[in-house]
């Protein structure tokens, strides 16, 4: 199915609702909305598509059980739209995401070079999927990805998911997602202390995920003076962020 699909589910869908006809119904409106598969087929897909979607909501992410299907409403923002100025070098961002004091992951850190160099001046904009607060008042970033890394959910282990994240740089996206995150706070929070109150990035690879600890989740927790550091080498000087929704 779509990744456009499963997004809207993830987006519209009320995680502490329990009423299997709503998200039965809802499932179907998405895979109809995104022309998913014939549409008399379409009501057999809803049983394996609402077993995907409960066992990403109510599987820990780790082991402060940080779980979706219990978090209310005030604590998370879906589609959280941003609008991120910035006027560097991209060799200037790879270089520092290279640093070995940083301690990235290895294949990050190869497929960040082999990137080319690029002017970035102007704006970056785009939407968080979710943007979530944990019980210890730290603020994180969440994408779901329907990457196809194998046929069983065996095949989402540690590895496989760090080289689709290295391959489709979503390590960089990740990065990015998190200074949007870090100037909206500072603008937004009294007293706001990177070091204490901003969180990780969660990224879900749904087709793997099956209730089994960690299974399909992968937890990228870059060292927060790399967010700063890549904060200050877009804007030298910083500029204000726009943010279309408020947490």
């Amino acid at each position: 199915m779509t990744g456009e699909a499963l997004h809207g589910i993830f987006e519209f869908w009320d995680y502490q609702k329990q009423d299997d006809d709503a998200l039965s119904e809802m499932i179907l409106q998405q895979l109809t909305l995104f022309n998913v598969g014939k549409s008399e087929d379409r009501h057999h897909w809803i049983p394996a598509v609402m077993a995907m979607v409960k066992s990403t909501i109510e599987t820990p992410l780790d082991n402060d059980h940080i779980i979706l299907s219990q978090m209310p409403a005030f604590q998370r923002l879906p589609e959280m739209e941003f609008l991120l100025s910035g006027c560097t070098q991209l060799s200037e961002i790879t270089t520092l995401i290279a640093k070995p004091e940083y301690n990235l992951p290895s294949e990050f850190v190869f497929a960040c070079k082999q990137l080319d160099n690029k002017q970035i001046e102007g704006y970056l904009t785009g939407f968080i999927d979710l943007v979530f607060e944990d019980k210890n008042g730290r603020f994180h970033v969440l994408d779901w990805k329907s990457n196809h890394l194998g046929m069983h959910h065996s095949d989402y282990h540690k590895q496989a998911m760090t080289g689709a994240m290295a391959h489709s740089h979503y390590y960089l996206q990740a990065i990015l997602y998190l200074v949007a995150l870090h100037r909206h706070l500072k603008n937004t929070l009294q007293n706001y202390d990177a070091n204490t109150q901003l969180g990780d990035a969660w990224y879900l690879f749904i087709r793997g995920i099956n209730g089994e600890k960690q299974q399909g989740i992968y937890h990228f927790t870059p060292p927060v003076a790399l967010i700063c550091a890549i904060d200050n080498a877009l804007s030298p000087v910083h500029s204000p962020l726009t943010m279309e929704n408020n947490l």
